[in-house]
């Protein structure tokens, strides 16, 4: 085999760009006296030129050997050959892009989730369940904006009266129960047990009026803070109901309330089929779709399902023992 020696190869301005920078938002949630903003998110870039500068050799194949030896007209073969060299330093041009370019596992709405960003999430859950949380942070805003679920500065104002009238409530059930102990605990009547588990309580309820009065003492959050910290729950909300009314599906009871995960199962390969989710990793797809599809521990019956949200609840008259 000969060796042809190549003393200049095309730089990254000779090759067209493949990446397609876009933004994506992403709601997050924060305290309730200034949380978070959202934040953007975009693609890693892919740089082409890099080690395409120094001189290299480049082994031809036979076929390219032939090209070279072809005999022709006057002029003819070196121009053969230089058409044959081009297609060889094509293909390895090629082949060399694609091996610089980051491992994709899936893309979502033209952004792509590369192996390098699903293994840098640092917690025990699954690949699987990583890949599946960070396809529904972009797919949740997209539904979300799509089907104008967006939450309204008069949603957002009802949530936060009722946490404000709920605290009100829920500090002087507090003032009440604390009087109420000094009583009982002003008595000789009780055990030694009894009086220790009334004193670790009142100790508790202190603590909690210590840290009432520190917060009264805070200005109180603007709308736009209000509405960073409101926002992600009110479109939550609506998300939900709306999911569960257009696909329906099983529905999980979980610590926050009606889950429609059926619902959430179905929108995913909604998507999938419309071309806007792809996980081209087959094995974690098929671990993704085994997650999607597997049933909740504790299911809601459907005559039971109820997306109402707590701000639209009654508050509870008390929750104190007695």
């Amino acid at each position: 085999m000969r060796i042809a020696r190549v003393t200049a190869l095309p730089g990254p301005g000779a090759l067209a760009s493949v990446t397609n920078p876009v933004s994506r938002v992403a709601p997050v949630t924060g305290n309730r006296r200034g949380g978070p903003v959202p934040t953007v998110i975009g693609p890693d870039g892919i740089d082409f030129g890099k080690g395409y500068q120094q001189p290299m050799k480049v082994p031809l194949s036979p076929a390219t050997e032939g090209c070279l030896a072809q005999p022709g007209p006057r002029g003819a073969g070196a121009g053969l050959a230089s058409l044959c060299l081009g297609l060889c330093m094509a293909c390895l041009l090629s082949g060399q892009a694609t091996a610089q370019e980051p491992a994709r596992v899936a893309t979502v709405l033209g952004v792509s989730i590369t192996r390098g960003e699903l293994d840098a999430v640092a917690d025990d859950r699954s690949r699987a369940r990583k890949l599946l949380a960070m396809i529904w942070d972009r797919i949740a805003p997209h539904y979300i904006a799509s089907r104008g679920l967006q939450a309204t500065p008069v949603e957002i104002a009802e949530v936060a009266a009722y946490d404000e009238e709920f605290d009100s409530r829920d500090r002087s059930q507090r003032a009440r129960k604390l009087a109420e102990l000094d009583q009982r605990l002003a008595g000789d009547d009780l055990s030694a047990a009894e009086r220790a588990r009334l004193q670790d309580f009142r100790a508790t309820l202190g603590r909690l009026a210590r840290y009432d009065a520190e917060r009264a003492r805070e200005p109180l959050p603007d709308p736009a803070q209000q509405a960073v910290f409101y926002a992600p729950w009110v479109e939550l909300w609506k998300m939900n109901k709306a999911l569960y009314e257009e696909y329906g599906g099983v529905v999980a009871l979980t610590r926050f309330g009606h889950d429609p995960q059926g619902a959430r199962a179905a929108l995913l390969k909604d998507y999938e089929r419309r071309g806007l989710l792809r996980i081209t990793d087959p094995l974690l797809r098929d671990q993704v779709i085994a997650v999607l599809d597997a049933r909740p521990s504790m299911v809601v019956a459907p005559e039971d399902v109820d997306f109402t949200p707590y701000w639209k609840r009654p508050i509870p008259a008390s929750y104190f023992p007695d």
